[in-house]
């Protein structure tokens, strides 16, 4: 077995952007993905995947100053996705897979399985309208 691209996914929160992040490089692209966030992590689990990780991918850039110093000593690769503050509420939003995918194509190539966005959100759209039914009720 080869040894899979590390990749840790990081947002604010670490439950919307970074996990669409992660989600779609972990089932399409084929990487051991890791979703975190800068705010909600303690320092001590954030050092742990900082010195995991061979390549960090931050939502938006103003995540890149927040990142602290320690994770220029494990020198990973850093990759800003720029996708701006969380707009969506949720991971896998319809509104947001397009953005992430077309970002994943920029930074890793073309998505090596047939999987399009519309495919993933398709897959995915019962679990949105479930959960965008539990937020409202």
């Amino acid at each position: 077995m080869r040894d899979k691209q590390r990749v840790l996914c990081l947002c604010v929160g670490g439950t919307c952007r970074s996990v669409t992040i992660a989600t779609l490089l972990k089932y399409q692209w084929d990487k051991d993905a890791l979703a975190g966030s800068l705010e909600k992590n303690c320092p001590l689990t954030l050092k742990m995947l900082f010195d995991w990780a061979n390549v960090i991918v931050v939502a938006d850039e103003e995540l890149l100053n927040a990142i602290p110093s320690m994770v220029h000593q494990s020198n990973p690769l850093i990759m800003n996705f720029n996708l701006g503050k969380d707009q969506w509420g949720m991971s896998m939003h319809p509104d947001l897979v397009p953005r992430v995918y077309e970002k994943c194509v920029e930074f890793f190539g073309p998505c090596p399985g047939t999987a399009t966005p519309d495919s993933i959100i398709a897959k995915h759209a019962s679990r949105y309208d479930n959960r965008r039914l539990f937020q409202k009720g």
